[in-house]
């Protein structure tokens, strides 16, 4: 899925390290940064068809209707590639309900 296997070993060790999910979310974002980690399109989108992945981002409240087109939305740097801090703070800004000044705004950004 775009993570070298060494990363996704040490992502997987910290299953038993930390008891809360929350610790262990945001310890696996930190690997995953710490190791200069970028997903391309191709692996998002097969994130995206994963439903134990889809799963995970519908009980955190995010919305995902728009399937693999949140890459775009997340890719804020343009470049092709979703960096950790990309990801996070793009997943971040899709929790909870979509109000209409957020679409307004979310357009004026793309013209």
């Amino acid at each position: 899925f775009g993570v070298p296997s060494e990363t996704e070993d040490e992502i997987i060790a910290m299953d038993n390290i930390f008891s809360s999910r929350a610790a262990r979310v945001r310890a696996q974002f930190q690997c995953l940064e710490d190791f200069g980690t970028v997903i391309p399109f191709a692996a998002f989108d097969a994130y995206m068809r994963d439903k134990e992945f889809c799963d995970c981002l519908e009980e955190a409240e995010i919305e995902i209707a728009g399937g693999s087109g949140i890459f775009t939305f997340l890719d804020a740097d343009m470049g092709g590639f979703l960096s950790v801090p990309e990801i996070y703070e793009g997943l971040m800004s899709l929790r909870g309900p979509v109000n209409k000044s957020e679409i307004v705004g979310l357009r004026l950004k793309i013209r």
